[in-house]
C-alpha cells in the first residue's frame, strides 16, 4: 500500500507542475494579452505560443497568423524540421461558417521535440562530409576535323585561376572577358576566354511609387495613392506592425513613426522611393485614447471592380449610391474600420442584388456606439440594347421594302413592253 502511494506522490509531482504552469490555448482576449502571450526564439524542446486574429469573411472564419516573425524555432541539436503537434488550440472554436464579421483574438500552443523529425522519427545529428569534385579543362581554340569544335577533358591537380574584365560601351552594353587560366597533371597550361555581353538600360528605371500590400498589424490596408488614413488604437500600445510591398520589385519602402508611440496623436510616414529615385510619402494618422473607443467610422470602404467608390469615399458620409450592371448579382466589399484593432462591422445586402437594393455596412465602436452605412445600388436599364433593336429592325424592314418595290417595278414594266 506504501508503494502505491508513492508512486502517486512522486506522479502528481511532475503531472501537477505541467498542469498549472503549461501553456494552454485562449479565445476572446484582447489584442494586448493575445501580443503578450506570444513567445520568441525556441532553441530546446518546448511549448511555442501564437497569436491569431479571427475574422468572418464572406460567411466563413478566417484565422490570420498576427505575428509570424517574432517567434522563431531553431532547435540547438540543428533540427531544422523538428516534430511539432498543437497541444492546446484556442483558436479551433472560429472554424466553419459564420454569419458576423466580428474580429476575436486568440492563442494556439505548439509542442515542439527538437529531438523527433517531422514525420516522428529520432533526429540524427551528422557530421558534415566534404564533397570531393573533379573540374575538366576545355581549350575552345582547338578544331575537329569537321569544322567545329572540339573539347578537351583532363583532371586538375592544381589551383584554377580566373580574371574578369568588364567593359562598359557607350550604347548602354555591358562587355564580360573572363580570362581562365588552368594547370594540368602534365604541366600543360590551358588558357580559355568567354564571352558574354548583356545591356543596361539606364535610361528606362521606373518611377512607380505605388503600394501593392500595406498590412497594419496583419490587417491589409487598399492603397490609399493621394489620401492619409486616421486609426486608432489604444493607449498601451506603443508599437505597430507595419509591412510595405511595392509593386515594383525595384523600389524600396521605409516605415516611420510606427514604434516609441506616446502622446494622444501620432503619424506614421510610409514612403516608397522608386528606381529612379522618385518618392512619394502615405500617412497614417494615428489616434490613442483611455478606454474603449467610441469611434466607429470607417477608414475606407473598398469595393471590387469600383475603383471610383472607394476614391470618392469619406468616413463623414453615410450615404452613397452606386450604379452596377444589369447582370451584377452580387459584390464584393473590404471594409477597414477606423478602430481596426477593436471595432467590429457587419455588412448586410452585398449578395442577390436587385435594382434599387441597399447594401448597409454597420460599425459597432468597442463602447457600442454604431455607424451605418448605406450604399444604394441603381442597375443599369438596358433601353439601349431595346432602342439598338428597334433600330435594327427598322432598317432591315426598309431594305425589304425597297427591294419589294423595287421588284414589282420591274414586272409593270416588263408588262406594258409585252
Amino acid at each position: 500500500m506504501r508503494k502505491k502511494l508513492s508512486f502517486l506522490i512522486i506522479l502528481c509531482l511532475v503531472l501537477v507542475p505541467n498542469i498549472i504552469y503549461g501553456a494552454t490555448g485562449q479565445n476572446e482576449i484582447s489584442y494586448s494579452d493575445c501580443k503578450k502571450a506570444l513567445t520568441g526564439s525556441l532553441t530546446r524542446s518546448g511549448e511555442f505560443t501564437q497569436c491569431f486574429r479571427a475574422h468572418c469573411q464572406s460567411g466563413t472564419w478566417s484565422v490570420v497568423n498576427l505575428f509570424p516573425d517574432i517567434g522563431s524555432i531553431a532547435c540547438y541539436n540543428g533540427n531544422s524540421d523538428p516534430y511539432k503537434v498543437i497541444s492546446s488550440d484556442g483558436c479551433s472554436v472560429y472554424s466553419g461558417s459564420c454569419n458576423i464579421a466580428n474580429q476575436h483574438f486568440c492563442t494556439r500552443v505548439t509542442t515542439v521535440d527538437c529531438n523527433k523529425k517531422s514525420d516522428g522519427s529520432t533526429y540524427v545529428t551528422s557530421a558534415n562530409t566534404k564533397a570531393t569534385t573533379q573540374a575538366s579543362v576545355v581549350n575552345p581554340t582547338s578544331q575537329s576535323s569537321g569544322g567545329g569544335n572540339s573539347t578537351v577533358t583532363k583532371q586538375v591537380t592544381n589551383a584554377t585561376k580566373n580574371t574578369i574584365v568588364t567593359k562598359k560601351r557607350t550604347n548602354g552594353t555591358t562587355r564580360v572577358i573572363i580570362e581562365r587560366t588552368e594547370a594540368t597533371t602534365q604541366g600543360e597550361t590551358k588558357r580559355a576566354v568567354v564571352q558574354t555581353e548583356s545591356t543596361e538600360s539606364t535610361e528606362s528605371k521606373s518611377s512607380n511609387t505605388k503600394i501593392k500590400k500595406l498590412l497594419f498589424e496583419n490587417t491589409e490596408l487598399p492603397d490609399f495613392s493621394n489620401k492619409s488614413y486616421q486609426l486608432e488604437i489604444s493607449s498601451d500600445i506603443t508599437d505597430v506592425d507595419i509591412v510595405c510591398e511595392p509593386e515594383d520589385s525595384n523600389a524600396t519602402c521605409d516605415v516611420t513613426g510606427n514604434t516609441g508611440i506616446t502622446g494622444e496623436d501620432a503619424e506614421i510616414n510610409v514612403t516608397v522611393t522608386a528606381e529612379d529615385g522618385t518618392s512619394k510619402t502615405r500617412t497614417i494618422k494615428i489616434h490613442r485614447s483611455d478606454g474603449d473607443s467610441s469611434d466607429c467610422t470607417a477608414a475606407n470602404i473598398t469595393i471590387d471592380n469600383y475603383d471610383s467608390f472607394s476614391d470618392n469615399f469619406d468616413k463623414n458620409n453615410y450615404e452613397y449610391n452606386l450604379k452596377v450592371s444589369r447582370n451584377t448579382n452580387s459584390l464584393n466589399l473590404e471594409v477597414i474600420p477606423s478602430d481596426v484593432l477593436h471595432a467590429e462591422f457587419e455588412v448586410k445586402g452585398y449578395d442577390n442584388i436587385q435594382n434599387n437594393s441597399v447594401v448597409t455596412v454597420n460599425i459597432k465602436a468597442a463602447d457600442g456606439t454604431l455607424c451605418t452605412y448605406n450604399i444604394h445600388i441603381k442597375k443599369s436599364s438596358g433601353l439601349w440594347i431595346i432602342i439598338l433593336i428597334i433600330l435594327i429592325v427598322i432598317v432591315v424592314l426598309v431594305v425589304i421594302i425597297y427591294f419589294v418595290r423595287k421588284n414589282l417595278t420591274r414586272s409593270r414594266n416588263l408588262y406594258k413592253y409585252e
